[in-house]
């Protein structure tokens, strides 16, 4: 019960942000690692996690340069008590809302001799763990670990549920042990990218309908989004309700998908006009009664 109420608080917060096209300043530090073998690695690690919160488009990272002030003191105290908090306290004064921090735990490659291609084959793994911290709060509100073939998302139900799953979080394969590592990390910034979508989804408010039928109900509607965060024609989009539910005295936001929509016109960085493709009555029947309905980018 407590993860549902957690991460309905850290969905509403995130949505909230989102919904307004502002973008949310995250903290990325310099990850710990267990051995000096390992470093060799954490500077292309940290590149992909910086890299895959740049393109998403939506975060403002904060310049790493002013985070490598505790990188000395990290090498020389790797406990986690540390680390979390003296990068809070930093990320504060750098008004992040959110710190990423992590490890790599370790790289691992094997190889096998293949009689079909009478060959050698490679392969890398690397394992990742990954923590998201609200500055505010000094929680850790999400954590991941990468590298070890399945998710570790805790999130539950719904439409999200193709958000958790991890395809690309497996090892890397190739002709060499160099190939192999370059494809483990391939599918390393993969999982990451999937675990940003999941973790701050991207929603706008539908604005009105603009178009109806008869017996279709909606046709065409405006929605509060625009080039600001990505949208492009043929885009598609799921039309969310939200729904207040009292369970065990708590009270709990259901998400529940009415509809479905695809952009067929990007009017400019905050607005598009989207066309319905399912749930036409349901989006009018919400929008005639003043219901506020969100968009959700897959």
């Amino acid at each position: 019960m407590n993860k549902i109420i957690l991460f309905s608080i850290l969905f509403l917060s995130t949505f909230s942000l989102v919904a307004q096209n502002e973008k949310i300043t995250v903290g990325i530090t310099y990850f710990t690692y267990p051995s000096y073998h390992e470093k060799n690695y954490v500077e292309q690690i940290n590149e992909i996690v910086a890299n895959e919160f740049v393109k998403a488009g939506r975060f403002t990272v904060v310049d790493r340069t002013k985070l490598q002030a505790i990188k000395a003191e990290q090498e020389l105290q790797k406990t986690e008590d540390f680390l979390d908090s003296k990068v809070i306290e930093q990320g504060k004064t750098l008004g992040a809302k959110y710190i990423v921090t992590g490890q790599l735990v370790s790289v691992a490659t094997t190889s096998s001799y293949s009689v079909e291609f009478k060959k050698y084959q490679y392969s890398a793994s690397i394992l990742v763990s990954v923590k998201l911290i609200d500055v505010e709060t000094s929680e850790v509100v999400q954590a991941e670990t990468f590298g070890r073939g399945s998710s570790n998302a805790s999130v539950e139900g719904g439409f999200f549920k193709q958000l958790m799953n991890s395809s690309c979080d497996v090892a890397g394969n190739g002709n060499s042990t160099d190939e192999a590592l370059r494809n483990a990390m391939t599918n390393l910034s993969c999982g990451l990218k999937n675990w940003i979508k999941r973790v701050f989804p991207t929603m706008v408010s539908v604005v009105e309908v603009q178009e109806t039928h008869k017996k279709k109900g909606a046709v065409k509607i405006l929605i509060a989004g625009g080039s600001g965060i990505g949208l492009s024609t043929r885009k598609e989009l799921s039309i969310i309700e939200f729904l207040k539910v009292v369970v065990d005295g708590n009270e709990l936001i259901r998400k529940k998908e009415i509809g479905k929509v695809e952009v067929i016109k990007v009017e400019d960085e905050n607005f598009a006009i989207c066309e319905v493709k399912e749930g036409g009555i349901e989006i009018k029947d919400r929008i005639d009664k003043g219901i506020v309905l969100k968009a959700f980018v897959k």
